[in-house]
């Protein structure tokens, strides 16, 4: 189910979305994969997911921008009443129609494990454009600024018919606060002391 938040449209926000819009922003391309399974699309990586086979199974910080996206993610969460935990991914994607491809990215999870999915939309689609994603059979058509939640469930993307799709995903870990117990920085878990 997508759960479309409300974008306070913050100075921080502003500033970010001036900042990622410039010519000098760099951006990273992948390729499409063999045969057209994965389209090419750009990117530009704040925070890499943690694989399960890498040695250390922790997200990384890899943008010297890092807290900036964070506190912009922070703000939006935040006005919209949800407690960030941690952020396990962070990435801005720029994709673009391809016109010899398959239309729409493979269905998929970003974690084997569970999570939720944040996009922030930098670009508007409308019904007819592409650049919607599809979550469980729901179509959402993102306007620019839009701001948009699920669950870390079965996703995919139609490629945008014209100009660039721009949009920032977040996965991350919400919801949970610290309770009446916890007091300075003492930790219980399963009512034992930790």
């Amino acid at each position: 189910m997508i759960t479309k938040l409300k974008n306070p449209l913050t100075p921080t926000y502003l500033d970010f979305k001036n900042y990622i819009s410039r010519d000098t922003f760099s951006w990273n391309h992948s390729e499409a994969s063999w045969e057209g399974a994965n389209p090419g699309f750009f990117s530009h990586p704040f925070i890499i997911r943690p694989f399960s086979v890498d040695v250390a199974k922790i997200p990384k910080m890899v943008c010297k921008h890092t807290m900036y996206a964070h506190q912009v993610i922070e703000e939006i969460l935040d006005f919209n009443n949800i407690t960030l935990n941690c952020i396990y991914r962070m990435n801005l994607n720029k994709t673009y129609p391809q016109d010899f491809l398959d239309q729409q990215t493979p269905v998929h999870v970003d974690h084997e494990f569970p999570h939720s999915n944040l996009l922030m939309y930098f670009t508007s689609h409308k019904e007819g454009e592409g650049g919607q994603i599809i979550v469980d059979g729901e179509h959402y058509f993102p306007e620019e600024d839009d701001v948009i939640t699920f669950p870390g469930t079965p996703h995919s993307t139609i490629l945008p018919k014209k100009g660039f799709r721009v949009s920032m995903v977040t996965t991350y870990l919400g919801g949970y606060t610290r309770g009446p117990h916890v007091d300075k920085g003492e930790i219980i878990r399963d009512g034992v002391d930790a």
